[in-house]
């Protein structure tokens, strides 16, 4: 499982999070449109736009919206310090530059988001997952990770995954729940998240691309 921590940099003071000590890197709600190019993906039509931190695209086979939010528009603790977080820069297929954030040591791990929900398409099922990688070597996810939904009534739904069980050093998908809308369209934020602090265990080897919201097929 390449659980190994002789090749990650481990603080010398362990990070606990309070309201005064928690170091958050907040969204940056910059909202830059860019000039919509065509979609070479299969399946997909071009996009509607393409944000500083997010990209909103129609789905071919369904003609729903689908929105992809990057990392750099979620708010993860500690990610503005260089001893527990890298941002890397990477080139997506349409040439946009995203950020992705990648893990190298905590304890308390959280990272959170929110959409509002009006701007989805109406009547339709949609699906909440996080898009991460594990990478190997990685190490201390002995313990589960939550993945939680909130939608703007306040119901909750979460999921513990172990990340242990899952692929190493591809990109998987990992459902935080599902939300439908109405036939009308629904209004109101939905929040989104993952985390894990009850454990204690420090790890280190996770990367977050970020959350794609789309249709459920």
């Amino acid at each position: 499982m390449g659980n190994t921590q002789s090749e990650f940099k481990i603080p010398i003071q362990a990070h606990k999070k309070t309201e005064v000590e928690s170091r958050h890197l907040q969204p940056q709600a910059t909202m830059q449109t860019a000039e919509v190019q065509p979609q070479k993906e299969p399946g997909r039509l071009p996009t509607l736009g393409v944000f500083s931190n997010q990209k909103l695209w129609i789905d071919k086979q369904t003609g729903k919206k689908c929105l992809m939010v990057f990392a750099r528009d979620l708010s993860i603790t500690w990610a503005d310090t260089p001893d527990y977080w890298r941002w890397n820069k990477v080139q997506e297929p349409r040439d946009e530059v995203t950020e992705e954030a990648e893990l190298l040591a905590v304890c308390w791990l959280e990272a959170q988001g929110q959409y509002e929900i009006s701007m989805l398409s109406p009547d339709t099922v949609y699906e909440i997952l996080f898009v991460i990688m594990i990478k190997d070597p990685s190490y201390g996810w002995e313990v589960p990770v939550n993945f939680r939904l909130i939608l703007p009534d306040g119901t909750k739904q979460v999921r513990r995954e172990n990340l242990m069980e899952k692929p190493k050093g591809i990109w998987i998908e990992v459902p935080a729940g599902e939300l439908r809308t109405s036939m009308r369209g629904n209004s109101g934020k939905m929040e989104f998240s993952m985390f894990e602090y009850e454990g204690g265990n420090w790890k280190g080897g996770l990367v977050i691309k970020g959350v794609q919201i789309r249709p459920k097929k």
